[in-house]
């Protein structure tokens, strides 16, 4: 018993320790702090480290920026795949666009870009992130404040997975609504791992 003890005191001193070296790294913030730099001096604007992290669970910057890279490439190159120029849309709307994290690196595209979040304040980082945007807050529930058949392009990142079923039949019912005809959908959900992890979650809350 006391060999027991003293193992698991040993490994809890071992996990504090851990942890407390983990929170003193400096690495990361210096890292951090370098790339900041880096883009201010380019006059480019990174959003508070608060703001990344509620994004992307890490204030990681870094990854922030190349994230948004890969999210908005993968639209280019979907869009390339059934042979549609992106630079021959006229409006495209990001939905639940946060704080333009994707929608900042197509902002060099003809279109008319508009974005909506359910979030102000991340919609209004947004707006500094990319002025050229026209955004607009939504409700959790249809509808949006567009016209009918507005866009070429509607394109949504792991918005779906955070909704239920119903109202992700409500949102499809929406969006399609707001899309010109033959306009296109693109939208992500959450892959395998989160399904696998999530119902393991669940099956041992129920297991309580």
């Amino acid at each position: 018993m006391q060999l027991t003890q003293a193992f698991s005191w040993r490994r809890s001193i071992g996990e504090l320790g851990s942890r407390i070296g983990r929170k003193l790294d400096l690495r990361p913030r210096l890292k951090n702090a370098a790339i900041r730099n880096r883009y201010r001096e380019q006059n480019i604007l990174i959003l508070p480290l608060g703001i990344i992290k509620l994004v992307t669970g890490t204030p990681d910057v870094e990854w922030f920026i190349e994230t948004g890279k890969i999210s908005a490439e993968r639209v280019r190159s979907a869009l390339k795949q059934i042979h549609v120029d992106p630079e021959g849309l006229n409006c495209i709307l990001d939905f639940g666009c946060g704080c333009g994290r994707v929608l900042s690196h197509l902002a060099d595209l003809k279109a008319e870009l508009h974005g909506c979040d359910y979030n102000p304040r991340l919609l209004a980082w947004c707006g500094k992130l990319v002025p050229s945007a026209k955004l607009a807050i939504n409700e959790l529930a249809p509808p949006l404040p567009y016209e009918s058949e507005k866009f070429d392009l509607v394109y949504a990142f792991s918005t779906f997975t955070h909704r239920s079923v119903e109202l992700q039949k409500q949102w499809i019912a929406e969006l399609t609504r707001v899309l010109r005809p033959k306009g296109l959908l693109y939208f992500t959900t959450h892959g395998e791992i989160f399904r696998d992890n999530h119902l393991q979650s669940a099956r041992q809350f129920q297991q309580r």
